[in-house]
C-alpha cells in the first residue's frame, strides 16, 4: 500500500459507469472525482440518494463521514449502513490496518483497524501508475 495525494478523488472498481473520468490504478481500480461522496454498499438505508457503481456499490454524500465497521468503539456516534458498516465523523482521519508503522498515533477501531491522520492523502496499492509520489 501507498499513501497518495487524494485531490478530492475516490477509489472505484473499473466496473463503475463512468471509467473515462477516472485515473487507472493497477488492473481493477480507478480514482474518480469524489464530489464529497463516499462509497457505500447498496444495502445502505438510503440507496435512492446514491449513484450506482457497478452491482454492489453506491456513491452517497459523505458529509465529512468515514465508513467504519460496527465493531468500532463509538457506534452510537455512527449512522448504520446495512448490517456491518457505520458512517462515523472522519475528522480528517483515514482507515489503516493495525500493522501500520505508527499505531500510537491512531484510534483503535475494532480488532484490526485504526483511524490515522490522513493529511489529505488516500490509500492506494503499490501498482498505481505513480508510486514515486506516495
Amino acid at each position: 500500500m501507498y499513501l497518495i495525494p487524494s485531490f478530492g478523488y475516490l477509489l472505484c472498481m473499473n466496473s463503475h459507469p463512468f471509467p473515462s473520468s477516472g485515473i487507472l490504478l493497477g488492473k481493477y481500480m480507478y480514482l474518480i472525482p469524489s464530489f464529497g461522496y463516499l462509497l457505500c454498499m447498496n444495502s445502505h438505508p438510503f440507496p435512492s440518494s446514491g449513484i450506482l457503481l457497478g452491482k454492489y456499490m453506491n456513491l452517497i454524500p459523505s458529509f465529512g463521514y468515514l465508513l467504519c465497521m460496527n465493531s468500532h468503539p463509538f457506534p452510537s456516534s455512527g449512522i448504520l449502513l446495512g448490517k456491518y458498516m457505520y458512517l462515523i465523523p472522519s475528522f480528517g482521519y483515514l482507515l489503516c490496518m493495525n500493522s501500520h508503522p505508527f499505531p500510537s498515533s491512531g484510534i483503535l477501531l475494532g480488532k484490526y483497524m485504526y483511524l490515522i491522520p490522513s493529511f489529505g492523502y488516500l490509500l492506494c496499492m503499490n501498482s498505481h501508475p505513480f508510486p514515486s509520489s506516495g
